[in-house]
């Protein structure tokens, strides 16, 4: 699913827009971190910095292989 991160200079904060609904393991991710929906900009809000941020949202859908002997 496509994102965007923008800084929001007047917060100090990030502002994570989905092109979609994100899915329940993305939004975990993001709640983890700390993150809170804006209903009004339809848009997330946090703290975390950008490099934790996507990691978070680019691995979370992502399930863990078992490891081959």
């Amino acid at each position: 699913m496509e994102y965007t991160i923008t800084k929001n200079a007047n917060f100090n904060s990030l502002e994570i827009k989905f092109s979609g609904i994100p899915s329940a393991a993305v939004r975990a991710a993001i709640r983890n971190l700390k993150y809170r929906w804006n209903a009004v900009k339809k848009l997330w809000y946090g703290f975390a910095d950008e490099a934790t941020t996507r990691e978070a949202i680019d691995n979370a859908d992502k399930t863990d292989a078992p490891a081959k002997p």
